[in-house]
């Protein structure tokens, strides 16, 4: 081990600190395979801010294993949300502080590229299936998400009840969410 973390290089500290973080994504998740994956993210941001992690030599082994905690974390959301085919409801709204705290470790960047490229896939997925749902159904999504519609302003389009136009709403979020998974399954 480097006693003094100041003058520590990037191969120095991933040979000090890759047995920590494999075990940190081993306890996390629980299988070896998104286990690498998290070792990986979290070693690609902690070259991205290596300098910074660096100015506090006495922090390095903790700042290092928040890193690898929080990129395993990333990857069990994701893959949790992935096998379950989340689509949020209309209703259901994103905590954007947590989502905040949880993305950055004293202002250092997080986001993974595996983050990026699995954000593309999905919405490249995701627009493969709208355009793959039937006109009855993507009118009540392209209205609701789109045009920023009420189920007040829907129904009354549509000579609706409310209750009517929130029910196709969640229908047509239904349908959606069985066309993105065949394509998912398809592309596996």
């Amino acid at each position: 081990m480097v006693s003094d973390n100041s003058k520590m290089s990037f191969s120095e500290l991933y040979d000090t600190y890759s047995r920590l973080v494999m075990v940190i994504a081993l306890r996390v998740l629980k299988e070896k395979e998104l286990a690498e994956d998290a070792f990986q993210s979290a070693f690609i941001c902690i070259a991205q801010n290596l300098d910074q992690i660096l100015a506090e030599p006495d922090k390095v082994k903790n700042t290092v294993s928040k890193i690898a905690r929080n990129s395993a974390i990333d990857i069990l959301r994701r893959t949790m949300c992935i096998r379950k085919h989340e689509v949020p409801f209309p209703e259901e709204k994103e905590n954007t502080k947590s989502e905040k705290s949880r993305k950055t470790v004293k202002g250092l960047r997080t986001e993974s590229f595996e983050e990026k490229i699995f954000y593309k896939i999905d919405k490249a997925l995701l627009l493969k299936s709208l355009n793959d749902l039937d006109e009855e159904h993507s009118i009540y999504i392209y209205e609701y998400y789109y045009k920023k519609m009420s189920y007040e302003q829907i129904a009354e389009k549509h000579g609706l009840s409310k209750e009517a136009a929130k029910k196709r709403v969640y229908r047509s979020i239904d349908k959606l969410k069985e066309i993105f998974r065949r394509k998912e399954r398809g592309m596996k």
